[in-house]
């Protein structure tokens, strides 16, 4: 393991609470490119519903602000296309909106645009965004209860190859972490709903929603191909242990196209402790391997370019990396 040897501090007096920049681990916050190293933040702004987000690029010293824009109520996704273009995607008013910022050279040429879709007007869209390695930009939300609803975006922004669709599930799942290529989209999210619409009865002291299983979606063409679905984990609720949970924490995809989701989990199969997990699977659902990992933590992801895997995670004023032993990432060190 090794221990944090710096810490910046990017800004003061910024949002936290309900949809702060504490809030998400499912969004795209920080980026590197030819240009730098930038992230965003928000503000608290003219309000709850009105917050400011801020673009901010890591010079020698210091952060500098390069862009700001209305958030709404959450933080918004960041992304870096393979070109250097820079993409903030918002929901102010209760809309999804995109800023790009293209890497002219001499500086960042900006413009924007409101998402097009049949888009449902909310300040609550749990929105979550990735891009392909050819710069195709993917939009992810989670609506309802029960049932649920995703609405979902894929495309080249600023132009007519754009699909924009919305689909039914079950139940909502929520905290999507989706992953885009050239014409295909695949993401993972977490059931998230109220105690009472599993059947369950909510106990004393609990969340007002309980996250109780994990379950991805596939295309691997969203011009032609519905998505395919597979349910990943779950844990019910039993009478001997009914605090249950079961949601994740990072889903990370390889250099390989596999994807590693670590998760915590807690109920009868943990005989009531919190575990936490690192599985790895193949997009079309099958899982290769399922094993614990050190502790139950908000772990984070990574990859060298050798190929070696590192998770990290917080303790204390410590950041944590465990290294792969093996070239799959399963034993750590």
């Amino acid at each position: 393991m090794s221990s944090l040897a710096a810490l910046e501090t990017v800004a003061k007096s910024v949002t936290t609470g309900d949809g702060g920049n504490n809030w998400g681990a499912h969004k795209s916050r920080i980026v590197r490119t030819a240009r730098g190293v930038f992230t965003v933040f928000t503000l608290d702004g003219e309000g709850y519903l009105a917050r400011e987000w801020h673009l901010a690029r890591k010079t020698d010293d210091d952060w500098d602000i390069v862009k700001q824009g209305v958030a709404g109520r959450e933080p918004p996704n960041l992304l870096a296309g393979p070109d250097g273009t820079l993409y903030v995607i918002a929901w102010p008013d209760g809309q999804p909106h995109i800023w790009a910022g293209a890497d002219t050279g001499d500086g960042l040429e900006w413009r924007d645009e409101a998402v097009r879709g049949g888009w449902s007007k909310t300040d609550w869209p749990y929105s979550a965004a990735a891009v392909s390695p050819h710069g195709e930009i993917a939009i992810v939300t989670s609506l309802g209860d029960k049932p649920g609803k995703f609405q979902w975006a894929h495309g080249v922004p600023f132009s007519e190859r754009w699909k924009s669709e919305t689909f039914v599930t079950d139940f909502r799942f929520a905290y999507v972490f989706p992953f885009a290529t050239e014409r295909g989209l695949w993401f993972l999210g977490e059931r998230d709903v109220l105690w009472k619409s599993l059947g369950w009865k909510r106990p004393e002291n609990a969340f007002t929603y309980v996250f109780d299983g994990l379950r991805y979606w596939y295309s691997p063409d969203v011009q032609q191909r519905e998505f395919a679905s597979g349910d990943l984990r779950d844990e019910p609720q039993t009478e001997e242990y009914p605090m249950v949970s079961c949601y994740q924490v990072d889903v990370y995809e390889d250099l390989r196209g596999r994807m590693h989701v670590l998760y915590n989990r807690r109920g009868a199969s943990t005989s009531g402790k919190t575990i936490g997990y690192h599985l790895l699977m193949e997009k079309t659902g099958r899982i290769l391997w399922d094993v614990t990992l050190p502790q139950a933590a908000q772990w984070r992801m990574t990859q060298d370019l050798g190929g070696k895997f590192h998770l990290l995670m917080n303790q204390g004023s410590d950041l944590l990396v465990y290294s792969s032993r093996d070239e799959e990432g399963r034993t750590l060190r």
